[in-house]
């Protein structure tokens, strides 16, 4: 049996980087826009919204760090977005 392959509408992908002495993971479906509005229609205006497609967009950390001025602890997190 034959079977096709469909490359996904909505594309994973991940990168790595080493800042520092600390490794940070990003782990990602990249969302496709498809002659959609997506912000403010698909996604709305000030509501939580997890970021990515199919599944949230997960980021690790093998050390402590500072984002925003706040202390984050070494593990893996999903990040969420408030589009505004």
């Amino acid at each position: 049996m034959n079977f096709l392959f469909f490359p996904s509408l909505s594309p994973k992908g991940n990168i790595s980087q080493v800042v520092g002495n600390t490794r940070i993971e990003i782990e990602y479906i990249r969302p496709s826009v498809r002659k959609r509005q997506i912000f403010g229609d698909l996604i709305p205006w000030d509501k939580v919204w997890r970021t990515g497609a199919g599944s949230c967009t997960k980021i690790s950390l093998n050390e402590p760090v500072k984002i925003g001025g706040q202390k984050v602890q070494a593990g893996k997190y999903a990040l969420l977005t408030i589009p505004g």
